[in-house]
């Protein structure tokens, strides 16, 4: 048995491989998308950023505290 395939064979797989390759990139294009939504994110992720925004502001208070207190010296 010859494992040569037509050129039509060929083209046929070509065309079946072109096809889902559009519809992978498709998929991945809208998974990206929705990933790089910062407004979407943050809406999601309410909780964590105003913990993270918290931790911060109480970071650069302590900072601030410290450098006054050592400049004082």
């Amino acid at each position: 048995m010859s494992d040569r395939r037509t050129s039509a064979e060929i083209r046929r797989s070509m065309e079946e491989n072109t096809r889902e390759l559009s519809t992978a990139i498709a998929s991945l294009r809208g998974q990206v998308e929705e990933l790089v939504d910062w407004r979407k994110q943050a809406r999601a992720h309410q909780k964590e950023l105003a913990i993270g925004v918290g931790g911060i502001g109480v970071a650069l208070g302590i900072a601030i505290a410290v450098s006054r207190i050592f400049r004082r010296r």
